[in-house]
């Protein structure tokens, strides 16, 4: 072994501290070291090992063999030398890593800042959301995942609130309608009307208990049954078709049915069923809502029953009356047969109610009707129209025998005259027996009208007829009655404008003081001459006149001419007591300023109230007697003449005579005109001036035509005689000329 050492070097680097102290070029052999230099080989002529030198130093050693020579040569290094640069590099890179560790690290925590800031704001809101707080939002602003996360997380935040909100509405809601459907429950079960709910077999599986309540059934003796056990019989079938057609097409059905309690009671009710349908709109049960309308119906009825019946007679009224003819003429038609209409009105009737009162005109009417009841059969009808006017309808009447046929208006006729001698029987009302007479037309259907308006108005043209002929009797409608009616018509229209245009006038009928035959005044009677109808009788307009209530200023204009020519005659003759005496009106007495009109009138023509008389008729006495006395006894102190007129064709009495301050009392004419032949008459007429001779009344005869007639009241003390036996009625110059000629000749006849 060799060892060549630069000792300068050595030293060198022993002051560098780069060798230890003691190194020195010895070497110790080691018995490992040997080894491993032997152990250096051609093939592997550099090896590396270590081995510790002198002292305490590890060395480094590589040993080579030479190829040229036998010599191995050995380089050594202490290991710390060798490592030097080593270590050198070493901190340096462990100070790199370190630099470079401390900057990933502050990295690291800077991205972990950067990246976990976010999440724990996002923590920080799912812990608020946690807590309750739904409004609660991300607030990161950026572009990217995270970004975009927030965005998300405050979507679906909102989407949760919205969610919430809405499942609290609905939580609200089921609350609600569970409440709602509580309270039904309960409004159902309370419920003042009748609730069902069947099957669609029409089974009952529910009912409330006014149900029970109101048809009297238990709940377990109507649950499973059908509603058809309160059937009662008396609703139409056609009313259960009609429903089951209804509810079977879903839709609902309301109707009356009268049903039948379990203790078998009938009453009424108002139902109305509805099907139940599920989701799919498919009937699944039927609702039945039912109201007992009993009183309601008994309360229709009655006033059905006063809408279509007379209160007093309970009698059919106008209105029912029409509806039965109608039907009856539905029923002629299809069976091709006839109707017969009787308009019937009591002759008088009037006298009845002034005479008695009303409450005997109502006595008498409600006994006419029994009367008139008894005499037609059950399907016929007897009605009362108004007043004292009856309607009486007959049908199905039999013309005879097959073979040997009766005219259908004979029989009609003769059924007619019965009924006519039905009523004429005498009859007591409040302990007074009288007997009254009716006037009654007859209308044919279908000849005499179609419809009942048409036979009812044929009826009574024909009715007023048979009164103008003379009461008591009947006429058959015939076309030219309806030319009357059409006639009447334009007697109305015409009258309306009589007295402005001047057509009206008066004529004058003398009347003459029996003993002297003197003309002592005449009774002013009014006449129409219209310039297209010629004259109007006083009978076909004085009672539309009366009805229009142009009676009143007819009147004024009446006593006002009157009263101008009875001074023309006082002034032109030497007769100074001339009077005239006028018809008056209900009406026009009746007026608030009659009496003014009368006091005026006379002070305009300077006449004294001597030269008035004023004729009243019974019937204008009936009504406010105390009124009625105090207007004559106002005409009285003004010296007018009071006269009562056509005395005994009503029901005056001794007791209404002695009441009133009557001057004067004039027989009719009906009682005159058969005093010569008639000796019931002539009794009757000596008992009425008798009667008025006691009561200090003069007494008038009118319609005196005859000189047997004039003899016969003269010689019973007659006073004044008023007809044709002395004078037609006269026009005013023609009366003047008259009463000159009657004043010369001292008599007229």
């Amino acid at each position: 072994l060799a060892s060549a050492v630069d000792e300068e070097k050595l030293e060198s680097l022993k002051q560098n501290r780069r060798v230890p102290k003691n190194a020195s070029g010895a070497f110790i052999e080691y018995a490992d070291w040997v080894d491993k230099v032997n152990a250096v080989s051609f093939n592997n002529p550099i090896i590396e090992t270590k081995f510790y030198g002198l002292g305490t130093s590890l060395y480094l050693s590589s040993v080579i063999k030479l190829e040229t020579a036998p010599w191995t040569i050995i380089v050594s290094i202490p290991e710390d030398v060798f490592l030097e640069p080593v270590v050198a590099q070493t901190q340096s890179a462990f100070l790199l890593v370190a630099i470079i560790v401390l900057v990933v690290v502050l990295i690291v925590m800077a991205a972990t800042q950067l990246l976990l800031g976010p999440v724990r704001r996002l923590t920080q809101v799912v812990r608020n959301i946690a807590d309750g707080d739904l409004q609660a939002k991300a607030n990161v602003e950026a572009d990217d995942e995270i970004g975009g996360l927030a965005g998300a997380f405050n979507d679906m935040t909102q989407s949760i609130s919205k969610l919430v909100i809405d499942l609290e509405d609905e939580a609200g809601s089921h609350k609600l309608t569970s409440e709602n459907l509580n309270k039904l429950s309960q409004a159902i079960e309370q419920s003042p009307v009748s609730v069902m709910i069947t099957d669609l077999e029409g089974t009952i599986e529910y009912v409330n208990p006014q149900f029970c309540k109101i048809t009297g059934y238990r709940l377990d003796e109507l649950i499973g049954q059908n509603p058809r056990l309160l059937k009662s019989g008396h609703t139409p079938e056609i009313q259960f078709k009609n429903m089951w057609n209804a509810i079977t097409a879903g839709q609902s059905w309301s109707g009356e049915l009268y049903n039948k309690k379990k203790n078998g009671d009938l009453f009424w009710e108002n139902v109305t069923v509805s099907p139940i349908k599920n989701k799919e709109n498919v009937s699944t049960h039927y609702l039945a809502i039912k109201e007992d309308i009993s009183l309601r119906k008994d309360y229709e009825e009655r006033l059905l029953y006063q809408a279509s019946y007379d209160k007093l007679t309970d009698l059919p009224n106008r209105t029912l009356a029409y509806d039965r003819v109608q039907q009856a003429i539905a029923n002629a038609i299809r069976e091709e047969k006839h109707i017969a209409i009787l308009y019937m009105d009591f002759d008088h009737f009037k006298n009845i109610n002034d005479t008695l009162g009303h409450e005997a005109g109502d006595e008498f009417l409600r006994y006419m009707a029994g009367r008139l009841k008894g005499c037609v059969r059950d399907f016929d009808t007897v009605a009362r129209l108004g007043g004292d006017e009856f309607l009486i309808m007959l049908v199905d009447i039999d013309h005879g025998e097959k073979n040997n046929p009766v005219p259908f208006t004979d029989v009609v006729r003769h059924k007619t005259e019965e009924i006519l001698q039905l009523v004429a029987k005498p009859c007591v009302i409040h302990d007074m027996e009288f007997s009254v007479t009716a006037s009654v037309g007859i209308a044919i259907f279908p000849q005499d009208g179609d419809d009942p308006y048409m036979l009812l108005r044929n009826a009574d043209t024909a009715m007023y007829r048979g009164k103008r002929k003379g009461r008591n009797t009947y006429e058959v409608f015939t076309p030219e009655m309806g030319d009357v009616v059409m006639k009447r018509v334009e007697i109305d229209n015409k009258l309306r404008h009589a007295l402005e245009n001047g057509e009206f006038y008066l004529k004058y009928q003398a009347l003459m003081d029996a003993d002297s035959q003197r003309i002592v005044g005449a009774e002013a009677l009014i006449r129409w001459d219209d310039k297209e109808l010629g004259e109007v009788s006083p009978e076909e307009f004085v009672p539309l006149a009366e009805e229009s209530g142009l009676i009143v200023d007819i009147g004024d204009w009446v006593l006002d001419t009157a009263l101008e020519n009875v001074k023309k005659w006082r002034d032109s003759s030497e007769e100074k007591d001339f009077y005239v005496a006028i018809n008056l009106s209900s009406r026009q007495f009746r007026g608030k300023d009659f009496v003014k009109n009368v006091t005026d009138c006379l002070k305009r023509h300077d006449l004294p109230g001597t030269s008035l008389e004023l004729e009243i008729t019974e019937r204008l006495l009936m009504k406010d007697v105390p009124h009625v006395i105090a207007i004559l006894n106002q005409f009285k102190e003004m010296g007018i003449r009071l006269s009562i007129d056509d005395f005994g064709t009503g029901y005056s009495s001794l007791s209404y005579l002695k009441r009133f301050p009557f001057d004067v009392l004039k027989i009719d004419k009906s009682f005159i005109d058969d005093i010569s032949e008639d000796k019931e008459d002539a009794a009757l007429c000596d008992a009425i001036i008798a009667m008025a001779h006691s009561l200090g009344l003069s007494v008038i005869g009118e319609g005196v035509e005859t000189k047997e007639q004039f003899e016969f009241l003269n010689k019973r003390g007659v006073e004044t005689i008023q007809g044709y036996f002395v004078s037609e009625p006269m026009v005013n110059d023609e009366f003047l000329k008259f009463i000159a000629i009657a004043a010369w000749t001292g008599s007229t006849i």
